[in-house]
This record gives C-alpha cells, sequence and structure tokens, in this order.
C-alpha cells in the first residue's frame, strides 16, 4: 500500500495502543516481544507493528525497539548499540545530521522526522543522539512509545548478566 507523507505524518501523531497481552519470547540468547498497533478505539491498524528484542547475557542490557509500517521501519530505537553508526548525508536527512558518526554505547533514535522518505527500500539513514541518555533499557522503551505516540506497557525483558556473553 502506498501512504502519502502526510498520512504517516497523522498516524505517528494520532493516539495509539498496542493490542494483546505482551511477552517476551527467548530464542539463544535473545529475547524479543512484537505488537500489532491499535487505534484509541482498539482497532487494528493496518501495516503497524511494533517489534523489540534485547540480549540476554550481556553486562548492560541492550537493545532495540522499532515501528514498522507495511514491514518497514518507519522509527526506531537503539538502546546502547555495541556499534558506531554513520549517517547517510542525502536528502531529505537534516544537513546537522548528515554523515556524523554516533558512537557506540550511547542510545539513538532514528526518527521519522528525520527520515521523511517514503516508501522506504532500505533501513533508516539517519539517528541521533537521546538526550539525557535513558539509564535502562525500560526507560528507553518509553521513550520510544511516547515518541511513537503509544500509550501501552511493555514488560521488562528477561536478562541474566551472571551469564555474560560480552567479552
Amino acid at each position: 500500500m502506498t501512504r502519502s507523507l502526510a498520512e504517516i505524518d497523522a498516524l505517528l501523531a494520532a493516539d495509539k495502543g498496542l493490542f494483546g497481552t505482551l511477552e517476551w519470547k527467548e530464542e539463544g540468547s535473545v529475547a524479543s516481544i512484537s505488537a500489532a498497533v491499535v487505534d484509541a478505539l482498539g482497532n487494528p491498524i493496518g501495516g503497524l507493528e511494533l517489534r523489540a528484542s534485547a540480549p540476554t547475557q550481556t553486562s548492560v542490557q541492550r537493545g532495540s525497539i522499532v515501528l514498522l509500517l507495511d514491514g518497514a521501519p518507519l522509527q526506531r530505537l537503539s538502546h546502547r548499540p555495541d556499534h558506531a553508526h554513520r549517517n547517510k548525508g542525502a536528502h531529505p536527512i537534516p544537513s546537522n545530521l548528515r554523515f556524523k558518526t554516533l558512537s557506540p554505547d550511547q542510545t539513538r533514535i532514528y526518527g521519522w522526522s528525520d527520515n521523511r522518505v517514503w516508501p522506504r527500500h532500505d533501513n533508516i539513514g539517519a539517528g541521533r543522539t537521546v538526550d539525557p541518555q535513558p539509564s535502562t533499557f525500560m526507560e528507553a522503551i518509553k521513550l520510544f512509545l511516547e515518541a511513537c505516540g503509544i500509550a501501552a506497557y511493555i514488560p521488562e525483558p528477561p536478562h541474566r548478566p551472571e551469564l555474560e556473553l560480552d567479552s
């Protein structure tokens, strides 16, 4: 389905929630969760889905959460990623973010307002460091839900740092 930029703007601005009971599912050393997004009346919004994942065996809880539209990322947040990210340099990315390198271990958000291109054929091109930095993945999840206009509770992901895989 082709959607206009204005339709996506309105979709993000509208009050939303998540459908059903949310539970993290563990597979190996990663936990994941997904949910359909609903409007303020509880009706499913076709093509809109929230997904999150988090490693369970790292000394510091890391994770990512993404809002997908028609299977493509609309907005994403990476909490304390273990790698740097270099923003792309093409329009419509704001000039102050073009080619900027984001440090590892700093929570970053890849927002719609910085990446207003649809349809999207690849990953989101530009991110920015979250300020102030959330101290936990749960704080980062709450911040992301707020940025997406989603009123919901996502339970804390499983985390067992005693089984640490970091080197």
